[in-house]
């Protein structure tokens, strides 16, 4: 009986053994083309400014259980990169950058996906309608950068134009005083910044660009032409300006070579900062001037995050998207890249709490960004911006006259529409 009871004792302890090895021992997975899903990852493509900081990528692995993969790279290389891998039924990355002036082409190639926005977000982004098409929402804005407008006080005074006339009256003054030679900076050489800046022109003082069958607003452009004319006949712009890069033009409203500039807003967080700006203190910003008084409106030239249509892992990428929808989030990544929110709601508590000191007209401006494009940002937009700077570049080299620039912008943006 003992013999039997001992062999019964050993027998179970080996069932046992054997049960915990299965345990310790399970057999190895298959490895998959699918395996980047069953980890639950994402591809991120952003430019190097655009990436989120390794604590938001945890954050969001965190909150979400999903690994976003940032890759960096130069801006032009993302539109190539998405333009092939997409033309192949591919997707370059989940999500990636999409800018403003790229989102007609992507949509009506078929390379983005739409996108289901709460109305909290869709209403505190003004933005959101440059990325609209037939309706649909394609990308979210997640970088801002409208036009605002830059007058040192030094050069020009303190009193703050509402209209064009009264803002040429002042800065011919200031010319006349000798404060300045050449005192208002508008971008006029032959690239996009020439095209934005002309758009903002005729915009911010007609509040048409395009009518509503996309055809161009005759009136409107010549307007534009008219008030360039002007300016440039009566020195207030450097005609040198036809062949500088307009990022320098940009640039000298904080190298103290003008007294106004209508540009990006990115320059409000570098006029007082020693290490960029050279004229500290002497800078501030005033509301968009216009025709009858201020502007109403103002541009925004926005980046923004699109999901390929060819992902993989589109819901996945969808909670990335929601996630830098945000506005804690959007908060935290001005924390992280300097970068102006699209948020209003997040532009409001950053100036509230005192990081982004000296705001000016930042956040009044930002909730004046209107459209200028009645039907979404139009497909053929790249082709119909190069005409655009060469006719405004051809001007301002004394080419073309008022007369002739306009026949010449309206004909060549007519002639885009189908």
């Amino acid at each position: 009986m003992k013999k039997f009871t001992k062999f019964l004792s050993v027998l179970l302890i080996a069932t046992l053994l054997v049960a915990c090895g299965k345990q310790e021992a399970p057999a190895p997975k298959e490895e998959s083309g699918d395996a980047q899903t069953d980890k639950g990852e994402i591809t991120v493509l952003v430019p190097e400014w655009g990436a989120p900081s390794d604590e938001m990528l945890a954050k969001f692995k965190e909150e979400t259980g999903i690994t976003a993969n940032v890759e960096t790279q130069g801006w032009d290389e993302i539109k190539q990169k998405v333009g092939i891998a997409s033309a192949g039924n591919t997707a370059a990355a989940d999500v990636f950058e999409v800018d403003w002036s790229w989102v007609g082409e992507f949509v009506a190639a078929g390379w983005l996906e739409k996108l289901d926005l709460s109305d909290e977000v869709k209403n505190d982004i003004a933005s959101i309608p440059y990325f609209t098409v037939e309706g649909n929402v394609y990308s979210l804005p997640f970088i801002n950068d409208y036009r605002i407008a830059y007058l040192n006080t030094q050069m020009a005074g303190d009193k703050v134009p509402a209209t064009y006339d009264e803002l040429n009256e002042i800065l011919l003054q200031a010319k006349k005083d000798g404060k300045v030679e050449y005192p208002i900076l508008f971008p006029l050489n032959a690239e996009e910044k020439t095209s934005t800046s002309f758009m903002t022109l005729v915009f911010t003082r007609n509040g048409v660009f395009l009518n509503d069958d996309n055809t161009a607003n005759e009136a409107a452009i010549r307007d534009g032409f008219e008030t360039l004319d002007y300016q440039l006949k009566n020195g207030l712009i450097d005609p040198n300006e036809a062949s500088r890069p307009g990022v320098e033009t940009f640039k000298g409203i904080v190298n103290g070579e003008g007294a106004f500039l209508i540009g990006p807003s990115a320059y409000v967080n570098k006029l007082d900062d020693p290490e960029f700006s050279k004229v500290v203190g002497q800078v501030k910003t005033i509301m968009l001037p216009g025709k009858d008084g201020v502007s109403p409106n103002t541009l925004a030239f926005t980046e923004a995050l699109g999901v390929s249509a060819f992902s993989k892992n589109k819901e996945k990428a969808m909670k990335f998207i929601e996630f830098m929808s945000r506005d804690d989030v959007q908060e935290e990544f001005h924390k992280e890249k300097k970068v102006v929110p699209t948020r209003v709601k997040a532009l409001s508590a950053l100036i509230e709490d005192g990081t982004i000191a000296n705001p000016g007209t930042l956040l009044d401006q930002a909730k004046t960004i209107a459209n200028p494009f009645p039907n979404g940002v139009p497909s053929y937009y790249t082709e119909m911006s190069t005409s655009m700077f060469n006719i405004v570049n051809e001007f301002a080299l004394g080419k073309l006259s008022v007369d002739e620039a306009t026949e010449k912008l309206v004909t060549s943006i007519n002639s885009f529409v189908k």
